[in-house]
């Protein structure tokens, strides 16, 4: 009985061992989860689909969804996503939205729409949207990037080059671009004249 009992210490320190050795790695692994999350440059938002009082309400988030709209993270906890969404989602269209992402074919949702921040200012967000479990429950991930900036700068460069157009048109100047790295040549329709 004696050397049984010391097997079985030998595989309960073993087992203790391995026990705080899957500890640690886990711990580790969290951190570096953790870290990811709470460092990268997107808001990341889950979501309940199914809430029909508050649809989308938020469940979780990360702190840069938090200082992108500037409230605090117990101001956004339990709110519905429309508090920050400009163009509301009621909550049968949430649960559309649920419905869609559930089939294997249209398992990812991404688009652009515009969230308001806590001081009233107007912010272009590309979001990615998947359905995930957590906890045996089902939630919406949404990743968000403000490309506020982006789309300001798209817009810009499309009313310049409008303008562009324009004056070519109204001159009768004949002229040519000719970029000599690719070696193309572009002349004008007054160039060709």
């Amino acid at each position: 009985h004696v050397i049984q009992i010391r097997r079985t210490r030998a595989r309960l320190a073993e087992i203790e061992l391995r026990v705080k050795e899957r500890t640690e790695e886990l711990a580790a692994a969290m951190a570096r989860f953790e870290a990811v999350v709470t460092n990268t440059p997107a808001a990341i938002l889950l979501m309940d689909p199914h809430d029909k009082i508050t649809p989308g309400r938020i469940v979780d988030c990360n702190e840069t969804a938090c200082r992108m709209h500037g409230y605090r993270r117990e101001e956004l906890i339990g709110q519905s996503i429309n508090l920050i969404r400009i163009e509301t989602i009621s909550p049968d269209e949430f649960e559309v939205i649920a419905s869609e992402l559930r089939l294997k074919s249209k398992s990812k949702r991404n688009g652009i729409c515009r969230h308001r921040c806590k001081d009233g200012s107007v912010l272009n967000i590309e979001f990615y949207s998947t359905l995930v479990q957590i906890d045996g429950r089902e939630c919406v991930l949404a990743v968000d990037l403000d490309v506020t900036d982006r789309i300001r700068t798209e817009t810009a460069l499309r009313r310049n080059e409008e303008f562009q157009r324009l004056v070519l048109r109204a001159t009768n100047d004949g002229i040519f671009d000719w970029d000599i790295v690719s070696d193309q040549f572009v002349l004008s329709a007054h160039g060709w004249q």
